[in-house]
């Protein structure tokens, strides 16, 4: 991987006890997952995306990125044990400079931001960066790929391994994290399908043509 390349890990699966099936349900006749790549792939900084599954997911998840013509790895590896997973594919994809953390969930990731918090990050030599205050599905986790390396390393709990980065929040003493305020106020306070019923007010604002006239949401 090309010096300052930002790796975007997104982390999905198949199984999903809320919503089974969740990442191929179609949004506006387009399965989620899809959409998150397609999203994802206009951030303006240079990077490079995988799609980082169980191991048993990883054949659905690259038949579906081959229908849809989309040449993005897909990186197979613990089912719970999720920060195992972003560090095994950070080293396979020789990603250590900084890992964007994306989850499946969230079609409607704000790409200003993500782009703003990569130089907020870089800027203040943070260790781990999120935006505050914006809408929950629409930001994103910046990690240095040595804080995640040392959570890897020293993380006990399940909690810890299935969430990738509470390791890193329980120990401000030795990780620096960034959490400015969003510069965007947008009158909604969850974004993220994380049941069927969401995807109701997500596929209404998708249609909305009006919406992407703020610059929170370009398309």
């Amino acid at each position: 991987m090309m010096k300052d390349t930002i790796f975007i890990g997104i982390q999905c699966r198949v199984h999903s006890s809320r919503f089974p099936s969740k990442a191929f349900t179609p949004i506006l006749g387009i399965p989620l997952t899809i959409r998150i790549v397609q999203r994802m792939m206009t951030l303006k900084h240079p990077y490079y995306i995988a799609l980082l599954c169980p191991l048993r997911d990883e054949k659905i998840f690259q038949d579906l990125l081959e229908e849809y013509h989309l040449d993005i790895p897909v990186f197979g590896g613990s089912e719970e044990n999720v920060l195992s997973r972003y560090y095994e594919a950070s080293m396979v994809f020789g990603a250590d400079d900084l890992i964007m953390r994306v989850t499946g969930d969230n079609p409607l990731i704000s790409i200003p931001l993500a782009d703003s918090i990569i130089d907020y990050h870089r800027e203040h030599h943070c260790d781990l960066s999120h935006y505050l205050g914006n809408p929950l599905g629409t930001g994103v986790e910046i990690i240095s790929f040595s804080a995640l390396k040392k959570s890897h390393e020293e993380a006990q709990t399940a909690y810890e391994k299935e969430h990738v980065s509470p390791y890193i929040y329980k120990n401000p003493h030795l990780f620096k994290i960034g959490e400015p305020q969003s510069p965007y106020t947008v009158p909604y306070s969850h974004l993220s399908i994380d049941r069927k019923e969401d995807k109701v007010l997500i596929e209404e604002l998708l249609s909305l043509d009006s919406l992407w006239d703020i610059s929170f949401y370009p398309i």
